[in-house]
C-alpha cells in the first residue's frame, strides 16, 4: 500500500499544473493510434523518499563534533576511513589498504584511489591529516576524539593547545598517509574505523587560524561532502534537511532518491507518525507493547550491544558532589534497576547498566559488585559530609536531561527528596543553553567504544584525556587509572594483562563514587523502520553501514 502524506502546497501546485495541463490539452488534436496498435502506458517510476526522525533542531551539524544529535545521520553523507559491520570486521572506505611496522607504532594507509568528494574533487592525505588536526583542536570540541586518536604523537599537545599540528601524522604523497604512535598499539586501525572523524575537505573546513570554519558543513556554503548522499537543503530552525544521492560516490550507487529528516523529539509522536504513513524511520515509545510494535515493523532489525552505557556522572570537581559523603548519600538513595525500568518500562532494548567495561567479551569482572541500594546508609553519608544535612547544600544542577531521560532523572530526583530531603534539584537539557552561575553536580550522558577492548573503553570514559573526564566530570584527573588504563594499552592483545589492568582501573573509578549507572547500551541506531524499508544494518560505529544500500520495497 502506498503511504501518503497531505501537502496543502504540494496538493495547490498540483492543481495549478493539472489545470493548465487540462488548458493546454484542449488546444491540442491528439493524434490517434494506428487501427489494430495496442496502446501500452508506461508507469512511472515511484520516487523512494525516506522520512527519517531527525530528533531535534539543533544549531550545528558539523561531522566533527563526535556527539549529539547529528551523529545519527553522519552515515548519510560523511565517508568513514573504514567502517565496521555488526560483527566488528573491518572494510575499505575512504582507506582501501592498511598496514603497520613489526612493533605497532608506525601505520600506513592508502586512499581508495576513487574516493572524491561531492564536488568531484579527490579526497587527499591532506584532508585526513588536515581533519584529524581539526578534530584534535580544543576550540572544534569534538566529543570523543581520544577514542580514535590517542597515541599519536603531537596529539596530547594538540588537544592542550600547546601546538597547532600533530608531527605523527605524516603526507607521504596525495594517497597515502602515515601515523607514527607514541607507544605500540596493535588495534590502532579498528579504532579510526569511525564515521566520527570522517575526512572532510579541508579547503572548505579550516580557516587562515587553523579553527574550524563557522558553518563551512552548511548546503548554502555548497558544502562537498564525501557519503553516499548529500544535503540541498536545510532548515536549522525547523530541524529538517532533505538529501540527494551524490553524483560522485564511489562504493555503490544510492539506491533512495530523496531523504527527508524531520525534527521530532516525542518518540509517541514519532511513533504515531510512523503508524499513519507520515514516518519511515524513528525512535519506538518505550510504553507501547512489544506485540503492536512488532505487528506494525515486522521483525525489528536487532538491537546490537555496544560496550559501554549510559550514566548520571557525579562531578567531583563543584558544590556539593566534590564532598565524597554527598556522592555516596546520593548514590545510595537511589535503586540502579529502578532507575532502568523508569526509563524504560518495558524492559524491550536495553538492560541495565552495572560495571564501565559491560559487554566487552572477556572484560566483565564476575566479582565485581555494583554499590548498594541502602536509604538508611545515605542518609548517614549525608550527615557525615560537610554540609550535615539537606538544608544546608548548594542546589544541584543536572544536565543532559530531555526525551527518554526525564523519567529515570525524575525518579533519581524523587529519590533524594524522600531519603535524603533534597528539594534542590534543577534540571537543564543543555549545560551550552544554562545562563545560570552554577556548574552542573551531574551529568547525564553515555559513554562507550567502537572497538571491543576493555582499556579503550576506559581510554573514553574515565581516562583524564577523555571527553567524559574534562567536561561531563569536571575535569576528573586520577594518576593512578591513568596509568593503569595507558599500560594495559602497550599490552598484546593476547595478553592477558590488557584485560586485568583495565579492569583494575575499574575498581579504583568505583571506589570514588563517581556514577549513577543507568543502562547499558543496546544499539537500534536511533529508531526502527517500517516494513518497506530494508538493507538498514547497524554495526559498533552507533550508526549504519553500507548505507547506500538502504532501500524502500512496494508494500
Amino acid at each position: 500500500m502506498e503511504r501518503r502524506v497531505f501537502n496543502r502546497r504540494a496538493f495547490l501546485r498540483l492543481s495549478a499544473l493539472t489545470t493548465f495541463g487540462a488548458i493546454a490539452s484542449s488546444c491540442v488534436v491528439p493524434t490517434p493510434p494506428p487501427v489494430g496498435e495496442k496502446v501500452v502506458e508506461e508507469k512511472p517510476a515511484k520516487e523512494k523518499v525516506l522520512r527519517v526522525q531527525a530528533y531535534a533542531a539543533v544549531p550545528d551539524l558539523s561531522p566533527l563534533r563526535g556527539g549529539g544529535h547529528p551523529v545519527w545521520h553522519l552515515h548519510w553523507w560523511w565517508a568513514a576511513p573504514m567502517y565496521a559491520d555488526a560483527e566488528g570486521e573491518i572494510h575499505a572506505y575512504v582507506f582501501n589498504e592498511w598496514e603497520a611496522n613489526d612493533d605497532f607504532t608506525v601505520w600506513t594507509f592508502k586512499i581508495d584511489p576513487r574516493a572524491k568528494f561531492s564536488d568531484g574533487s579527490a579526497i587527499t592525505a591532506e584532508d585526513v591529516k588536515g581533519t584529524w588536526e581539526l578534530c584534535s583542536r580544543p576550540g572544534t570540541k569534538h566529543q570523543r576524539v581520544t577514542l580514535f586518536l590517542t597515541g599519536i604523537v603531537g596529539f596530547n599537545e594538540m588537544l592542550a593547545g600547546q601546538r597547532n599540528d600533530m608531527p605523527g601524522i605524516v603526507v607521504k604523497d596525495e594517497r597515502t598517509v602515515e601515523v607514527t604512535l607514541e607507544t605500540p598499539n596493535p588495534i590502532f586501525f579498528k579504532r579510526i574505523a569511525s564515521n566520527l572523524i570522517p575526512p572532510v575537505p579541508v579547503k572548505q573546513a579550516v580557516g587562515p587560524d587553523g579553527e574550524e570554519v563557522v558553518e563551512w558543513w552548511h548546503v548554502k556554503n555548497k558544502v562537498a561532502c564525501s557519503g553516499p548522499y548529500m544535503p540541498v537543503a536545510m532548515d536549522l530552525d525547523a530541524g529538517t534537511m532533505t538529501m540527494v544521492p551524490n553524483p560522485h560516490f564511489w562504493m555503490g550507487t544510492p539506491k533512495l532518491d530523496r531523504i527527508e529528516f524531520i525534527a521530532i523529539s516525542d518518540n509517541s509522536v514519532a511513533t504515531t507518525m510512523m503508524q499513519s504513513g507520515e514516518l519511515d524511520c524513528g525512535n519506538m515509545s518505550a510504553d507501547i507493547p512489544a506485540e503492536e510494535l512488532d505487528a506494525f515493523y515486522g521483525p525489528f532489525v536487532p538491537p546490537l550491544r555496544v560496550p559501554g552505557g549510559n550514566y548520571f556522572w557525579l562531578n567531583p570537581n563543584t558544590e556539593p558532589t566534590s564532598d565524597i559523603n554527598v556522592r555516596k548519600a546520593l548514590i545510595m538513595a537511589v535503586d540502579p534497576r529502578q532507575v532502568w525500568r523508569a526509563g524504560d518500562p518495558t524492559e524491550r532494548t536495553i538492560a541495565a547498566a552495572q560495571q564501565l567495561l559491560e559487554g566487552i567479551p572477556g572484560a566483565a569482572d564476575p566479582d565485581f559488585e555494583d554499590h548498594p541500594y541502602d536509604p538508611e546508609a545515605a542518609k548517614k553519608a549525608l550527615a557525615a559530609s560537610k554540609y550535615g544535612s539537606a538544608e544546608n547544600m548548594p542546589k544541584i544542577l543536572m544536565a543532559g536531561v530531555y526525551g527518554g531521560v526525564i523519567p529515570p532523572a525524575q525518579y533519581i530526583a524523587e529519590q533524594w527528596r524522600q531519603v535524603l530531603g533534597i528539594t534542590a534539584v534543577e534540571m537543564i537539557q543543555s549545560y551550552d543553553e544554562y545562563k545560570g552561575p552554577e556548574k552542573v553536580a551531574v551529568f547525564r550522558d553515555d559513554v562507550g567504544t567502537r572497538v571491543l577492548d576493555a582499556p579503550s573503553m576506559l581510554l573514553g570514559s574515565i581516562h583524564s584525556s577523555s571527553s567524559n573526564a574534562q567536561n561531563k566530570l569536571g575535569g576528573f584527573k586520577d594518576l593512578e587509572i591513568d596509568r593503569l588504563i595507558e599500560e594495559a594499552l602497550s599490552k598484546s592483545v593476547e595478553d592477558p594483562a590488557r584485560v586485568e589492568l583495565a579492569q583494575e582501573a575499574q575498581w579504583r573509578f568505583h571506589d570514588l563514587w563517581l556514577a549513577i549507572p543507568w543502562n547499558s547500551n543496546s544499539l537500534s541506531v536511533r529508531g526502527n523502520c517500517g516494513k518497506h524499508v530494508v538493507g538498514h544494518r547497524p554495526n559498533m560505529d552507533q550508526s549504519w553501514y553500507e548505507t547506500w544500500n538502504v532501500d524502500l520495497k512496494e508494500e
